[in-house]
């Protein structure tokens, strides 16, 4: 079977990219044939082809690593091949693009729909691209689904399913009438390494993702002043937090340690409007940067703790959120330590995950001092404590395979019951969505609104748009 993997150009791929990388090598596992291409709303598009000898280079340095379509890195994704970027800005280069798709047996949206950002205003070309007669898949990654993205409605009747990765996807995608199932994110389990025996590791943990708000790498932050000194503290990655916790002029005020925030701090540091990036380094914290794969390994191999600090509301009010980091820290032996909220949303029940089973919880609204104590505790975990997680997580192991992962995405093309629930639902379109996704299509992605273009959206006449 041939696969062409699509993405909508955005900001902060993060686990995208690894999502991408597995999910191809598991398709390339079971002999399918699978290419990568952007898809972007240009006329036309400069070309850039990077030398051999330079990404042979970046390699060698440690910044890049061969993946599934090329090189690539955690920070920027990867390095595309002219090939590899489709434009789609007017009928001739429409028609170009979906020539090509029409190359492909199966097409798989890891973006499903392009975001509504300002190089999008008054980008109505988009919709054509699902009109290949190829069967479409799309992903849905996260809860956002409902407010961020509704237009998926516009090319609803183009997708053949879409593939949720967890609770809170599956359950934000009941609101849209496209077959779904709970297809979990693809791992490598060939990767598996028992890593040096719990009690041999280093006390401490490493903490790495996309620093976004919903993160809340902040509050791992604020609490490494009240961990052992003797307790290794590592962080890696970046993005925009990172950016406001550590900017020397444009720091957020919440990043500045206050009591406010943290009932323990002693008044002097109060006073000294002392930024809690900075009091976090002078108790030992390592910023490693991004880090690749191999190394974030190697880490997690020598330390006894990984420590997941997400958790949104609106995510959990809709289901568990869990993150890839978790399973790798599983996939290394390593305790995961995780915000309940995150793991198991609202009503603290997970398809997948169990407190003290799968990982040791963070509750809500602990102070740094008591979030510091369980990450403490989660280092000196006792052999009967450890032994339970460790052998807990080498059963649920197998339901991450990448290469399983890879034939669900096909049986949910194909219409066969699949995913972690081994069923597809359907769910029922909401009058919201169609709301929000036709005053999206008409006021932001599409015209002035005219009878013509109202048609277009498949909008009737008389459908109130406010």
């Amino acid at each position: 079977m041939k696969i062409a993997l699509l993405l909508y150009p955005m900001n902060d791929l993060g686990g995208i990219i690894n999502h991408a990388e597995d999910l191809a090598w598991g398709f390339k596992e079971l002999g399918h044939q699978i290419d990568l291409y952007f898809l972007y709303w240009k006329k036309s598009i400069k070309e850039t082809t990077d030398d051999e000898v330079v990404l042979d280079a970046l390699i060698k340095q440690g910044l890049w690593s061969k993946g599934a379509f090329g090189v690539v890195n955690q920070q920027s994704g990867w390095k595309l091949k002219q090939e590899q970027k489709l434009n789609y800005f007017g009928e001739e280069n429409i028609k170009r693009t979906i020539d090509k798709l029409q190359q492909y047996n199966l097409l798989i949206w890891e973006t499903s729909v392009p975001s509504a950002s300002g190089d999008n205003k008054g980008n109505h070309d988009w919709v054509k691209l699902y009109q290949s007669g190829v069967p479409n898949i799309g992903f849905i990654h996260d809860g956002n689904f409902k407010d961020g993205y509704p237009w998926l409605y516009a090319v609803m009747n183009q997708f053949h399913g879409l593939a949720c990765v967890h609770d809170c996807a599956y359950n934000s995608a009941e609101s849209i009438a496209i077959p779904r199932a709970l297809i979990l994110n693809p791992q490598n389990l060939d990767k598996y390494s028992c890593g040096l025996p719990y009690e041999k590791r280093e006390k401490g943990f490493l903490s790495l993702q996309t620093f976004k708000k919903w993160k809340h790498v902040d509050d791992i932050v604020r609490a490494i002043p009240y961990m052992k000194p003797t307790t290794k503290k590592y962080l890696a990655g970046g993005g925009i937090e990172y950016r406001y916790m550590t900017s020397k002029d444009k720091i957020k005020e919440e990043y500045i340690a206050r009591a406010l925030e943290d009932p323990d701090l002693p008044q002097d540091i109060a006073r000294q409007r002392k930024p809690i990036w900075d009091r976090a380094l002078e108790h030992g914290m390592v910023w490693l940067g991004y880090i690749t794969n191999e190394k974030r390994d190697d880490r997690l191999r020598k330390l006894r703790v990984l420590v997941d600090p997400s958790w949104s509301n609106k995510y959990a009010a809709i289901g568990g959120h869990y993150n890839r980091t978790v399973v790798d820290a599983i996939l290394n032996n390593t305790i995961p330590v995780a915000t309940s909220l995150g793991m198991l949303g609202i009503k603290g029940v997970s398809s997948i995950f169990k407190p003290d089973i799968n990982f040791i919880s963070l509750k809500a609204n602990l102070t740094p001092k008591q979030y510091a104590q369980v990450i403490e505790y989660a280092c000196n975990l006792n052999s009967k404590e450890r032994n339970k997680i460790i052998e807990s997580n080498k059963i649920l192991l197998k339901m991450f395979d990448r290469k399983l992962i890879a034939q669900q995405i096909i049986n949910l093309s194909r219409g066969k019951p699949t995913g972690l629930l081994g069923k597809i639902e359907k769910g029922t379109t909401t009058a919201k969505i169609k709301s929000d996704s036709n005053k999206a299509m008409v006021g932001f992605f599409g015209e002035p609104i005219k009878k013509n273009i109202r048609n277009k959206w498949g909008i009737n006449n008389n459908e109130n748009l406010c």
